[in-house]
């Protein structure tokens, strides 16, 4: 992994990966949209309010419906802990 890699239970994860492809700032409070891909909350419906498509792909949504992505926020948890006791 590069510099921004960081192990979690045996994975590198890079830092891009827990970033929200629509702010590019790493999630707080990641959530699945019926696209399969996951952003920070805030984002996604800000861009719901105005769209019906998918920020990534711009295919039509079936459901404005958001999942709460606990896996992620899991990772994203022990990703910033790692960072912060890492000198």
């Amino acid at each position: 992994g590069g510099s921004g890699a960081l192990g979690v239970g045996g994975d590198e994860v890079e830092t891009e990966d827990l970033c929200c492809p629509i702010s590019l700032a790493v999630m707080s409070d990641p959530v699945t949209a019926m696209d399969g891909h996951t952003y920070e909350r805030a984002n996604i419906e800000e861009w719901l309010e105005t769209h019906s498509t998918s920020p990534m792909t711009n295919a039509q949504l079936p459901s404005k419906m958001l999942i709460p992505n606990h896996r992620m926020r899991a990772i994203i948890s022990t990703v910033l802990d790692k960072r912060r006791r890492t000198p």
